[in-house]
């Protein structure tokens, strides 16, 4: 695996954990867990809550990413799905592929996990008496969308290259 793509992540998710342990302490006893399209709460509860529904969540996709990451070895070679599958995947290209694969999993769960974050941060926010949440999540969600393209793109100009002949 790719040793900065992996930091990264680690990071990330360790970032993430003490992002929700920090803004629990910040909270209200009762906090707005549920917003309207228009990003106005409509829905309360307690901020144990939010905190084990922002735990839960990080360190669910933390897992299913360095699970995909990982199990990326163990996964036959014919169930592989990348353009040119038998030039990657021959035994002298299949490490370098498969380390790549990895890498580029790690760096999509850091855009999620950072995404994520985001999102916390404009819940903690909003119950602290910030503002909606419309603005912000716009910005978010661009980002994430641009995140995820540069990622695949980068795929892309890895494994769509027919190979030479």
């Amino acid at each position: 695996m790719n040793r900065t793509s992996t930091v990264a992540f680690v990071s990330l998710a360790l970032l993430s954990v003490t992002q929700a342990a920090w803004q629990h302490g910040r909270l209200p006893e009762t906090v707005a867990t549920h917003f309207n399209t228009l990003g106005q709460p409509d829905a309360w509860g307690p901020r144990g809550n939010l905190t084990a529904w922002h735990l839960g969540t990080v360190l669910f996709i933390a897992g299913m990413f360095e699970g995909i990451a990982r199990i990326g070895r163990l996964i036959p070679a014919e169930l592989v799905n990348i353009p040119h599958r038998d030039h990657w995947l021959a035994p002298e290209r299949r490490e370098a592929t498969l380390t790549h694969l990895s890498t580029m999993t790690h760096w999509m769960g850091c855009a999620v996990l950072a995404f994520l974050m985001g999102v916390f941060h404009q819940v903690y926010r909003a119950n602290t008496g910030g503002d909606s949440l419309t603005a912000a999540m716009v910005v978010l969600v661009a980002g994430l969308l641009i995140s995820i393209a540069a990622i695949l793109g980068g795929f892309l100009l890895r494994f769509a290259r027919a190979p030479a002949a």
